[in-house]
């Protein structure tokens, strides 16, 4: 009895700690060889030049890491730029344990990543613009989260016609409106002479922008819900970074719960407000040619879709639209208050189109041709969206330019990267506005701030107008000078799209015989 005891000690002792031990060495080897069988269908396409170590299965994420943690602040879209080194092949693989993303910067396979939408979709953000945290965000057919059904299709040819020429002329009035109290702010910052961050200021005149000209929101109905909408914006990006930088951790319970409750406690409401203004003012709006019009119009072409539907597509134009403005307003400035001769031009040319008029009209905003140059500079070189991603439509494979892409493929378009390659820009890093004068070309899809092919940004032109209309106001209306003039470089930051890295700082006074 004594040994048959010390027998079943011994097995005991020997499941306890073998077996467990057989099972991790077994589940290693089946991972690395389930993870070699898909890596070895990638073999003719370059790897980064990175050695993977003895870590093999984890790929390049520890050296992928180890740049972002030294970086905190940096992209993630821009430090995959960076790991591509210069002269390398313009099509490389970037293996993240079981992932592997295909770095595009080769410009006629971009060509057509883009423009074929029913071979290669739109690459999901993990769901994030869907729901997130049991919150609806954009919801199954928003503009952003859908990766390309047939409802999508048809709601965006509807939608297209919200930024014709006659729809944005019926925003001017509006646009106008949101300047004039962007100016009156300025004008006490002024005032004051002393240094401010104008970055606060520009978000806010994008979001009354977006509520005002978009969706038809009273003066008083923003005023009272600013902070609102702003806040819910912020968050929602906020998460939706977390959820791109950590997938997995933000779906535990115990982690990031603030942010969590923030959602909650700041999207419902939002909902909530759209949803109460799109009811009031349903019928009344499908007789008009304005954005709000349309985008009920497109919701008419599947019964799939609901009132909510519509209220996604409200968050989604102030998800995409306002911070992406601003961050590209508060550039456009920071570049003109270090670039005396760039800003001396776009005064004449602001001061010769305005003549002696208060405001500018619709058609007038052809005319400020230089304006526009600089605000396409500084979008090549600090744009808020640094990275496109695509993936292969479901069970498609394809040679492109004698490159064969297999089932499944992901691809991350290093847009920062072709924006600042020398092989499509003379002397890349240097801020010039000529790049963009009436007559020069640029290589076709070496340049691509709003993204390009069907599913390019539907509100590029309502934001081309709408920064064309404030920062004439404001160059019209004051002298700006450099609040930071240590500061050699503008630092973006996020996670998700990006924004200037502890605002941007200037200082105001009035123009001669201006009244602002």
């Amino acid at each position: 009895q004594h040994y048959f005891i010390q027998s079943n000690l011994r097995t005991t002792m020997f499941l306890l700690l073998y077996v467990p031990l057989v099972l991790t060495v077994a589940s290693y080897l089946i991972i690395n060889f389930l993870l070699f069988l898909q890596r070895r269908s990638f073999r003719h396409i370059p790897s980064l030049p990175i050695p993977l170590g003895l870590q093999w299965f984890r790929g390049h994420e520890p050296e992928f890491s180890r740049r972002v943690k030294a970086d905190r602040n940096k992209h993630k879209g821009i430090v995959m730029g960076e790991m591509v080194p210069e002269g390398n092949s313009t099509i490389n693989i970037l293996f993240l344990y079981n992932q592997g993303l295909i770095l595009v910067t080769d410009v006629p396979i971009i060509a057509k990543l883009m423009t074929d939408r029913k071979a290669y979709t739109k690459r999901p953000l993990f769901g994030a613009w869907n729901s997130m945290n049991g919150v609806r965000v954009g919801g199954k057919y928003g503009l952003i989260g859908d990766i390309g059904s047939e409802v999508w299709a048809a709601k965006r040819r509807v939608e297209d016609k919200a930024f014709s020429k006659g729809a944005l002329k019926e925003t001017m009035e509006g646009m106008i409106v949101i300047s004039h109290n962007f100016i009156d702010v300025m004008r006490r910052m002024a005032e004051a002479e002393e240094v401010f961050d104008m970055f606060d200021h520009l978000v806010l005149s994008a979001m009354q922008t977006i509520a005002k000209c978009g969706f038809e929101m009273s003066d008083e109905l923003i005023r009272e819900h600013s902070d609102l909408l702003i806040n819910t914006v912020n968050i929602v990006n906020l998460c939706i970074g977390l959820n791109l930088k950590d997938p997995v951790g933000f779906r535990m319970p115990w982690k990031y719960k603030q942010e969590k409750a923030d959602l909650w406690k700041q999207t419902l409401p939002a909902r909530d407000l759209m949803k109460r203004t799109l009811t009031e003012g349903l019928e009344s709006a499908r007789m008009k040619n304005t954005i709000l019009a349309h985008l009920i119009r497109a919701h008419d072409v599947s019964d799939q879709l609901t009132l909510d539907d519509i209220v996604d597509e409200c968050l989604v134009f102030f998800g995409a639209g306002m911070e992406t403005t601003a961050t590209t307003m508060a550039g456009v400035v920071w570049h003109l208050v270090r670039h005396p001769d760039v800003y001396e031009k776009v005064q004449e040319e602001v001061d010769r189109v305005y003549g002696d008029k208060e405001d500018l009209e619709f058609d007038d905003l052809n005319q400020l041709v230089y304006l526009e140059m600089v605000i396409k500079e500084s979008l090549r070189l600090k744009g808020p969206a640094p990275v496109v991603a695509k993936q292969m439509a479901p069970g498609v494979s394809v040679t492109l330019d004698d490159w064969y892409f297999p089932k499944n493929s992901k691809f991350t378009i290093l847009v920062h990267k072709i924006h600042t390659d020398p092989a499509h820009w003379e002397d890349p890093l240097k801020f010039n506005p000529e790049r963009f004068a009436p007559g020069n070309r640029t290589t076709p899809f070496s340049y691509m701030p709003f993204s390009a092919g069907p599913r390019n940004c539907i509100g590029k032109h309502f934001a081309m107008m709408e920064m064309k209309v404030l920062i004439s106001q404001l160059i019209r209306k004051f002298v700006v000078t450099n609040g930071r003039p240590s500061e050699t470089e503008l630092i973006l930051t996020g996670d998700f799209t990006q924004y200037p890295m502890g605002g941007i700082d200037v200082k105001l006074q009035n123009r001669n015989g201006m009244t602002a």
